[in-house]
């Protein structure tokens, strides 16, 4: 990527971002007042994910999306929950989902740190807007189902190009405006108070985890449909 091409995808991604000081009842604030906070290193980010994606279909497109990006090694505590025992509940859960769907044991995937699970998260702040949905899902897949590496440049770059996406949107990694726009989200991140994913924000209420979830689409005003199987258990 050229230097005067980093500089315009830095602008981009700097506009396209939500200033972190917006007050309530800001243009900024409004337009998204609705949010969720996740993780691809998270089962349970995905099960949100997927929820919101097959049962509010509506409500999963307005609303905005926002990687949870941990504290660098050393910067600050993490909280971490070994993949293989978080892998139990959620199989269960699934079960809701349809045949099918089953998370991988995690444990056939090393541990890996915050440093290295940054990468799929700034590959997604390069992504653009309207296939940052899709990408997600993409990268979810073969993270918990397929049990692939999501923290390897090349797996990444074999998931965007799925998408008819380039190829070289991996290298936004060592992009500094990614890095910059990554700062400012770990500001926004800070200023939620977010402490775990998913977490869901309405307004000025906060949800955090799968079992609030419920709430926070009430919160929402989007009505869930009863039609749809997998979409009305008592999880969600």
């Amino acid at each position: 990527m050229t230097r005067n091409g980093a500089s315009m995808r830095r602008t981009e991604l700097l506009a396209a971002l939500p200033e972190v000081s917006a007050q309530p009842g800001s243009a900024d604030t409004a337009q998204h007042a609705l949010r969720c906070y996740f993780s691809f290193r998270s089962p349970y980010s995905w099960l949100a994910h997927r929820k919101l994606g097959r049962c509010l279909p509506l409500l999963a497109g307005a609303m905005e999306w926002l990687p949870f990006l941990e504290p660098a090694e050393g910067a600050g505590p993490a909280v971490r929950l070994p993949d293989a025992l978080a892998c139990a509940p959620v199989t269960l859960a699934l079960a809701s989902c349809g045949p099918g769907v089953r998370p991988v044991d995690a444990r056939t995937t090393a541990e890996r740190g915050a440093s290295r699970w940054e990468v799929p998260h700034l590959v997604w702040l390069a992504v653009p807007e309207h296939r940052r949905f899709a990408f997600t899902d993409a990268v979810y897949r073969a993270r918990w189902v397929r049990g692939e590496d999501v923290c390897d440049r090349g797996v990444l770059a074999a998931l965007v190009t799925g998408l008819a996406l380039p190829a070289d949107l991996v290298d936004a990694v060592d992009d500094p405006g990614i890095r910059d726009c990554a700062r400012g989200l770990r500001q926004r991140t800070d200023a939620d108070g977010v402490f775990g994913v998913p977490f869901f924000v309405a307004g000025q209420d906060a949800y955090w985890g799968m079992d609030r979830m419920a709430a926070f689409v009430a919160h929402s005003g989007y009505a869930l449909p009863e039609s749809r199987p997998g979409c009305v258990t008592p999880e969600f």
